[in-house]
């Protein structure tokens, strides 16, 4: 039980912290509502970057999980994983950050005292790595490390994204087509059923000379156009409506009370000071236990079993996460019909231009409007 609590505390700090905030991302399920009409389902590679980044699929330039800067080079296993838990919470309606905490407080609930799994080379603060494994995608190398920094081979690649698609409820393969190519015997057993699910899937395709080629190096525009065509062409998919909710609206309200519950008894972390229902969702503002911290998090738990950031209200967004608790909300409130939430919001100062699709605003009052299903905001600036 000791293990259990530990596990738990170091969750909660883990949510609270910076560097967890640092990965949060617009919801990729809500970028994708967008984009779905008329894509073909043979993906070019050439349109796999601005397809993937539509989907939320691509982290941060950041940190160990960052994406090379040439798409043809080769990717690590670490911006492998980060892709690979943005996709499965783009299948999930959630942001990466706010799904991987509900995976491991959801298996903290129920390990009964089991220390949690770790590989002993991946930081304890990577909660993407730790959810991916206790959805079994990931299961390390032999040596039981995650070997975060060391290439994909393609053969990996089929088995982790094989591993990816039932993880959210993707059915396993039979009866699947036998792939034919010209090494097919160097393909390791472990491996050949993976390869055969997601070539005849269309996720996966050999060399132009007939080699499946197994043992090369996954590159980072291949890596992006399989996650692409699996969400494009698998049968069960956010974009079919066939994925069914791996966690419900009880469960992530239950994380969030447990989680405030031990930040006020640790005086760290983060606590709910607003909490708005709808039929439809619930909205919650986050802050810092601690006064000297400012940062300040928004959050929609959709009742039928999802959860999702709205980083600035869409007009504050750091690209970390949260705002700072400088951001004044005012009078917030669902819509008759629960499907848009309202509210408005004072900047004391302007905020920058961080991309094209996160304009910078200047100080004022705005109204904001807040589309519960994309998490979508609209901003107008009222008159001073």
């Amino acid at each position: 039980m000791k293990k259990f609590r530990h596990f738990f505390r170091r969750l909660c700090a883990l949510c609270a912290s910076a560097a967890v905030g640092a990965a949060l991302l617009t919801p990729a399920w809500a970028a994708a509502s967008d984009a779905q009409g008329g894509f073909s389902e043979q993906v070019q590679a050439a349109d796999a970057v601005d397809r993937a980044a539509a989907l939320g699929l691509i982290p941060p330039a950041a940190g160990d999980g960052g994406l090379p800067a040439r798409m043809d080079a080769p990717i690590s296993r670490g911006a492998f994983f980060a892709c690979l838990i943005r996709f499965i919470a783009a299948q999930q309606r959630c942001d990466a950050v706010s799904f991987s905490q509900m995976v491991c407080y959801d298996w903290a609930e129920r390990a009964a005292g089991e220390a949690a799994p770790a590989f002993p080379d991946a930081s304890a603060e990577d909660l993407g790595v730790a959810a991916l494994s206790l959805l079994g995608v990931v299961r390390g190398r032999g040596d039981g490390e995650a070997d975060l920094e060391a290439g994909v081979t393609r053969q990996e690649a089929a088995a982790l994204l094989a591993r990816t698609y039932q993880a959210y409820g993707g059915a396993p393969f039979s009866g699947l087509p036998a792939s034919r190519f010209a090494d097919e015997a160097a393909i390791a057993p472990w491996a050949r059923e993976s390869v055969e699910a997601m070539c005849a899937l269309g996720v996966m395709e050999g060399q132009a000379d007939g080699r499946f080629a197994p043992d090369d190096l996954c590159s980072c525009e291949e890596c992006l156009v399989s996650l692409v065509r699996l969400y494009e062409t698998g049968p069960i998919s956010q974009k079919n409506g066939t994925v069914a909710p791996l966690f419900s609206y009880r469960q992530y309200i239950a994380m969030l009370e447990a989680r405030e519950e031990q930040a006020r008894k640790n005086k760290t972390g983060l606590w709910e000071t607003l909490r708005v229902v709808s039929r439809y969702a619930t909205f919650s503002r986050l802050e810092p236990c601690a006064p000297e911290e400012d940062a300040l998090s928004f959050l929609f738990i959709d009742s039928s079993g999802a959860m999702r950031s709205v980083p600035g209200l869409g007009l504050c967004d750091t690209g970390l996460g949260y705002c700072s608790k400088t951001l004044q909300l005012l009078s917030p409130r669902f819509s008759e019909d629960g499907t848009t939430f309202l509210c408005a919001v004072r900047l004391d100062r302007a905020v920058p231009s961080r991309s094209p699709a996160c304009p910078g605003h200047e100080a004022g009052t705005y109204q904001v409007a807040i589309d519960v299903r994309t998490c979508r905001a609209q901003a107008v600036r009222l008159g001073d």
